[in-house]
């Protein structure tokens, strides 16, 4: 029998604070290598860092928050693994899930009401690849494919591929949104590097296929920009269902590149942790620029400051942001 509670209070000041139930699942073995669990459990699937285009079961990931835990699907899964001796397949696992969401999920998961999801796990000559496929009552199924490898001892590549018919894409056109089917594939490829002075290295470019083009995303943002300045609160409130119901993805275009430096205790600063990334949106040349830098001189206790940097002219994904810089402090603690 095993059972996980994962739960995340955040305290922001005396009128606003926040308690999230992460994970709170009961599993059982049925034999060896088999085992089932139910409840409300996060998902980690595909290779990706900073995308996951493949894992459609996830929850949408933010590239510029890319750890951080948020709460897990309610679902029923169940997992068998077989382990070999020789030849080139080591090992093969095969998991089931079955989910029906709660009634709101603010369009957090991608694609993935009351759907079945199946997933199987291949270590053969020393690549970890993962076959998916999803099928749900609002959607059409789609497969997924992963890979990760060690083509050197401190160099690791990896990618995905998200491969889908009949997707709905939502644009706006004289004012009006559009819906059209489409078919094709998003995929993503990266790395990472371990420095001999101990640095990593993390690069990932990624395609999204459902994204929007330049000219989509102008005829977008003036449709927002309109609908606001018209003085009309039901204009302004059309504008803000649009945007959270159908614009609502952390990248609206279509090509991106991720690239991240991190390098522990530089310098001989103890317990001292500083990072650095990049989001480059390459269809509109804007992106951001972020360096978390973490303190943890204290066990289960870390302190994390990041300021963030966001460059872009008007008309561009990142540019059109509500700020342009920002500096963020919090305290974590873990138990």
């Amino acid at each position: 029998m095993e059972v996980s509670l994962k739960i995340r209070p955040t305290y922001y000041n005396d009128s606003y604070s926040e308690f999230d139930l992460l994970e709170a699942y009961g599993g059982i073995n049925l034999s060896s290598g088999t085992n089932v669990q139910m409840g409300k459990i996060l998902y980690n699937w595909g290779k990706g860092y900073a995308f996951n285009p493949a894992a459609k079961i996830n929850l949408i990931k933010n590239p510029e928050l890319p750890d951080r835990l948020e709460p897990g699907l309610m679902s029923w899964k169940m997992e068998k693994v077989i382990s070999f001796e020789k030849g080139p397949l080591q090992t093969f696992s095969s998991t089931l899930v079955w989910s029906q969401p709660e009634e709101n999920v603010n369009n957090i998961y991608a694609e993935f009401g009351k759907s079945f999801a199946i997933k199987g796990y291949f270590l053969l000559w020393d690549t970890d690849i993962d076959l998916m496929a999803y099928t749900s009552q609002d959607a059409a199924s789609s497969f997924g494919i992963d890979f990760s490898r060690n083509v050197k001892e401190n160099l690791e590549i990896h990618g995905e591929t998200y491969i889908f018919a009949n997707q709905p894409k939502y644009t706006i056109a004289n004012n009006t949104l559009n819906n059209q089917l489409i078919s094709g594939n998003s995929y993503l490829l990266g790395f990472r590097f371990l420095s001999s002075q101990n640095t990593t290295f993390i690069g990932e470019y990624y395609h999204n296929e459902n994204g929007l083009t330049k000219d989509e995303y102008l005829s977008y943002v003036s449709f927002i920009n309109t609908q606001v300045n018209s003085g009309s609160s039901e204009a302004v409130r059309q504008a803000l269902q649009y945007s959270q119901t159908y614009f609502n993805s952390t990248n609206l275009k279509k090509d991106y590149f991720y690239f991240k430096i991190t390098q522990p205790e530089p310098f001989n600063l103890l317990y001292f942790n500083p990072s650095l990334y990049f989001i480059f949106n390459l269809n509109d040349g804007s992106f951001i620029a972020s360096a978390p830098l973490s303190f943890e001189r204290f066990e289960n206790v870390e302190f994390l400051m990041q300021p963030t940097l966001i460059v872009g002219s008007n008309g561009t994904e990142y540019g059109d942001k509500q700020f342009q810089s920002k500096i963020e402090a919090c305290v974590k603690f873990y138990f």
